[in-house]
């Protein structure tokens, strides 16, 4: 009896590990449980906290940072992280930063989110020492990125494109200026880089195209926050590549204050009215859409404005920490995570984004 009864104890244990109960049925009420492959020997709950947003997010890239609990047990570069929906689709990710006894950070894209809702949930599943690497980086970005820079890289390398594009199309950025390996520094989300004020800035080469619609976004940290006015925008962070027959945009820094310029055959300059701190670490973020454009600190509303007059925009080429065809503009700070998108992102979207990055979107649950 004794013998049958720790034989019993030991299938129930199994069986609910797979989702059904001690009499071997389903276990219908929680069979989002269910362990997705035995080959992995742990797991950990990711929630999502969406409950701010009304908006449903739809292949949304979560950020997770994960603390040595986790990566101490993972293989040395995370070759054996899965994300599991709760349906058991593996989900595409990407390792930004992988530190063995520290912390890792790591981009999962999840294909929704509900709106006003802290239930959605994934699995992280862990420590497995034969898995082999299914990062899937460019899938992690859907079509509507433009282009994803981390500005994680070194700066100086043979041939230029040392900027990784981390979407597929492949839009790598160039140093220019006199930027070292030592303007790697400290960002918000792991590495970002340090802008001089003088000569530093990246450029990227993208695709040639016009848009009715598009959103720039990217964490600051300025020096002076651009304390003197300028109808040019005195520091650029994002920055179109602009002609005098075209239209163009610009998100960046003027009179301590976040700012949009534009151009359509004259100079115009918006602001928002948060005074910003030097040294302190920004998200700003612009969106245009049509004749609207809407100006985000820190996930929250700046600024709204029309501009019936405006042509829609065409992109060939980004700037980083400067702007093109004048002197001068460059940031004297530190820039990470620049994105840029073929939509106008919604405001819901935007203050997400904002929290995912900041930390206060996920939580990882012990089982």
């Amino acid at each position: 009896m004794r013998t049958w009864g720790i034989a019993a104890l030991v299938l129930g244990l199994v069986a609910c590990r797979h989702g059904y109960d001690s009499l071997g049925e389903t276990d219908s009420i929680d069979a989002a449980r269910a362990w997705w492959d035995d080959a992995w020997n742990e797991r950990r709950r990711l929630r999502f906290d969406n409950t701010g947003q009304a908006q449903s997010l739809v292949d949304f890239p979560v950020l997770v940072t994960l603390d040595s609990s986790v990566v101490d047990k993972c293989m040395p570069q995370g070759e054996d992280l899965r994300f599991v929906d709760v349906d058991g689709t593996v989900l595409s990710h990407e390792i930004e930063e992988w530190d063995l006894g520290g912390e890792a950070l790591v981009w999962v894209n999840v294909p929704q989110i509900d709106g006003a809702s802290s239930d959605d949930s994934i699995w992280l599943y862990f420590d497995n020492p034969a898995a082999t690497d299914l990062q899937q980086a460019a899938a992690v970005w859907n079509s509507e990125y433009l282009a994803v820079w981390h500005l994680r890289d070194d700066p100086v390398s043979v041939g230029g494109n040392e900027i990784i594009d981390a979407t597929s199309n492949a839009h790598f950025g160039t140093s220019q200026g006199a930027m070292t390996s030592e303007d790697v520094v400290d960002g918000q989300i792991g590495k970002g880089l340090d802008f001089d004020g003088s000569d530093d800035y990246l450029s990227s080469a993208l695709a040639s195209d016009t848009f009715t619609e598009l959103t720039f976004s990217a964490w600051f940290r300025a020096r002076d926050a651009g304390a003197v006015a300028d109808n040019l925008l005195a520091q650029r962070l994002v920055s179109q590549k602009r002609t005098l027959s075209n239209s163009r945009a610009a998100l960046g820094v003027n009179r301590d204050r976040i700012a949009s310029y534009w151009w359509n055959g004259d100079h115009n300059v918006a602001e928002g009215t948060t005074v910003l701190e030097p040294g302190v670490l920004y998200h700003a973020t612009l969106s245009f859409e049509g004749s609207t454009f809407v100006l985000f600190l820190d996930g929250l509303e700046e600024a709204r404005w029309q501009e019936p007059n405006l042509t829609a925009p065409s992109v060939d080429d980004v700037r980083i920490g400067h702007q093109s065809l004048a002197e001068g503009r460059y940031l004297n700070g530190v820039i990470d995570e620049v994105r840029v998108s073929n939509i106008a992102r919604s405001s819901d979207w935007i203050r997400a984004q904002y929290l995912s990055q900041s930390g206060a979107f996920v939580s990882i649950e012990s089982e």
